[in-house]
């Protein structure tokens, strides 16, 4: 009876030795597939970057889109895709991308001061959009807002905020706004001739 016991557990031992030796292969498989997808994401993006900065929008958006699908939990791709949209005048799918970077799961991978950005982008993309849209515009109050809690000192946030005020026809607050993009950054030449227009 002993002797059956002992085998037993022998071939218990081997048994899930060999069920550790799989799983850790597979885990080490999938840790190394998920790593090659983010280098090839990231060198995809670094491309994409370059190709906007050398004034090639649409090659961007293809880089863009490439970074995605390596790595669609990623809001930089997001980003950049946006900025390359923005470039083309496709400014509905502009927004929509910088929409997608603000959400979950790809909001976690923006720092603070990221993210701060971001929402001012999507609120200069909706003032640069269809002027008559009050939604629209309240939107884009409520990204700055959210920016200005992030990072108050963002001199564009205060001037894109003070353009929203400025069409809802609040001129006091936008008069407010533009001096405090003057105060962060006096030489804010957009902030200084809306402020002198009001």
């Amino acid at each position: 009876m002993g002797v059956v016991v002992a085998v037993l557990l022998i071939i218990l031992t081997l048994g899930m030795m060999w069920a550790t030796q799989g799983l850790r292969t597979r885990v080490l498989r999938s840790v190394k597939s998920k790593e090659r997808a983010r280098v090839q994401a990231r060198r995809h993006l670094v491309q994409g970057t370059q190709l906007l900065g050398r004034s090639k929008p649409k090659r961007a958006a293809i880089e863009a889109d490439k970074a995605i699908s390596f790595d669609p939990k990623d809001a930089a791709s997001y980003i950049l895709k946006a900025y390359a949209l923005e470039r083309q005048g496709h400014l509905g799918s502009a927004l929509r991308s910088l929409n997608t970077a603000l959400s979950p799961p790809a909001v976690k991978s923006l720092s603070p001061s990221e993210k701060a950005e971001a929402l001012v982008k999507c609120a200069e993309v909706v003032l640069a959009g269809s002027p008559g849209r009050k939604r629209r515009l309240e939107v884009a109050l409520g990204d700055l807002h959210a920016s200005l809690a992030i990072n108050p000192d963002n001199a564009r946030a205060y001037y894109l905020l003070g353009r929203c005020y400025e069409r809802k026809g609040l001129k006091a607050e936008a008069r407010q706004a533009f001096q405090t993009a003057l105060r962060i950054d006096p030489s804010f030449r957009d902030a200084n001739q809306a402020f002198s227009r009001l």
